[in-house]
């Protein structure tokens, strides 16, 4: 394993072992760009700090530990002058309490970590949903859902769409994002003609530049269904300035840490644009598809814009190792803040008998129940018997759906019992205590 994989539990390892921790309240390790180490210590009592041999002591250890990723930098924190004072400031509002595993002493342990990227991802626990949803106490409230998965091909846009109809059909105001910027998708499905419209991309990029909201309905299509209009934002037209304007997008400076605490400056062009939808149109629900694997739009539609994650993931190694880091990142259980998993593509039964092999169908909710116990429930955990519990709603594999889904093709089948769709849509009103369909 690399330096780097163990160097924060060396850190804590090696100060935990000297004989005079004692002296030490608290380490707060600090990560550069690049990983390499320094450390910060706060003191029990600031008359009895470490003396000049402990410090070369330490510093020998985690020199010996970490090789060129320990910087030889004790900072400490009873330092007076101008510039540690500022720099503690910022330290301060960055670092988050850390408790390492196997860690027996009284010290108390955080990390300050610099990246590049994935911050959406890395600091989940630093942010809620874009406005607070309670369906039980208002139920008129826009309720945000993305549909996500670690793997692509999984039908996850296919299953969106099907909602989406599902929705409208039961007389719901339902507006449906393509966040697949990479690789559109769900647009392609809803939009029956060629779109002349502009899409997502369109209004971030005219966000930055004009600095005020553009005129929303020129980027909105509306696709009639039962009594209403489902709304659809597409990616933007695949013309030959589409990867100009993908290329102009820096989706991790939308969500910057260091302004994550300042509502003021954490605004970003993703939540302009749906506070913009919620007060103009005020619909029910908001349905984004979402880019799979660990992009940043993942993270940041998952962590900081929605009320509510599904999840898609197969009975495979892949999808099952990407569940697994997935909810480790996502931490635990938030206050408002829900996601259940969905058993994608569950493969026909083998006796021909039912809709879906029920074994299959068990063994991954077996699996899903261990995951789920080991990287997301802090306690509480649901009961795996509870057909609601979040641990793999079946959506059947269908060849139909395999090559291709047009509009046309799903408006035939949405509403058939053997694709399963109007449970997940009653699945997703039971996670928001939110009317959905009957």
């Amino acid at each position: 394993m690399s330096i780097f994989d163990d160097s924060l539990y060396e850190v804590v390892s090696s100060i935990e072992a000297l004989v005079f921790s004692n002296k030490i309240k608290s380490v707060t390790i600090i990560r550069d760009l690049w990983g390499r180490i320094r450390i910060a210590i706060e003191y029990v009592d600031n008359n009895l700090p470490l003396t000049e041999d402990e410090k070369n002591q330490l510093n020998i250890i985690l020199h010996g530990k970490l090789k060129e990723y320990w910087l030889s930098v004790i900072w400490e924190e009873k330092r007076r002058d101008p510039a540690f004072e500022s720099f503690k400031k910022t330290m301060y509002n960055l670092r988050i309490l850390w408790q390492p595993p196997e860690s027996q002493s009284t010290i108390k342990w955080y990390r300050l970590e610099r990246r590049f990227s994935k911050q959406s991802w890395l600091e989940a626990n630093r942010f809620s949903p874009i406005w607070e949803f309670d369906g039980e106490a208002n139920s008129n409230e826009t309720a945000i859902v993305s549909f996500y998965s670690f793997k692509g091909g999984v039908g996850r846009s296919t299953a969106l769409a099907a909602v989406a109809l599902l929705l409208a059909d039961a007389g719901k105001d339902v507006f449906v994002l393509d966040l697949d910027l990479e690789s559109p998708g769900i647009g392609n499905v809803l939009i029956q003609e060629e779109n002349s419209k502009d899409g997502i991309l369109d209004y971030l990029i005219d966000v930055q530049v004009l600095k005020k909201r553009p005129n929303l309905s020129s980027y909105v299509y509306m696709l009639p269904v039962g009594r209403k209009l489902v709304k659809v934002i597409g990616a933007g037209s695949l013309n030959g300035e589409f990867i100009e304007k993908l290329g102009r997008i820096d989706f991790g400076s939308y969500l910057d840490v260091e302004n994550a605490l300042d509502s003021k400056k954490n605004e970003n062009p993703l939540k302009i644009l749906l506070s913009h939808i919620r007060e103009e149109y005020h619909p029910d629900f908001i349905l984004m598809d979402v880019r799979a694997g660990f992009h940043d739009l993942g993270g940041l539609s998952l962590n900081s814009l929605s009320h509510l994650d599904v999840i898609f993931a197969r009975n495979d190694s892949q999808s099952l190792m990407g569940l697994k880091v997935l909810l480790r990142l996502l931490g635990g259980q938030k206050k408002g803040k829900e996601l259940f998993v969905v058993q994608a593509q569950v493969p026909p039964p083998s006796r021909g008998v039912g809709q879906y092999d029920a074994e299959n169908h068990e063994l991954f909710r077996s699996k899903v129940f261990d995951i789920m116990g080991e990287y997301y429930y802090l306690d509480d955990q649901p009961d795996i018997a509870d057909d609601t519990a979040p641990y793999g709603l079946p959506l059947p594999f269908s060849f139909e759906l395999q090559r291709g889904i047009t509009l046309s093709d799903l408006l035939v089948v949405y509403k058939e019992d053997r694709y399963n769709f109007e449970k997940l849509a009653k699945m997703i009103g039971i996670y928001l205590s939110k009317e959905t369909i009957e």
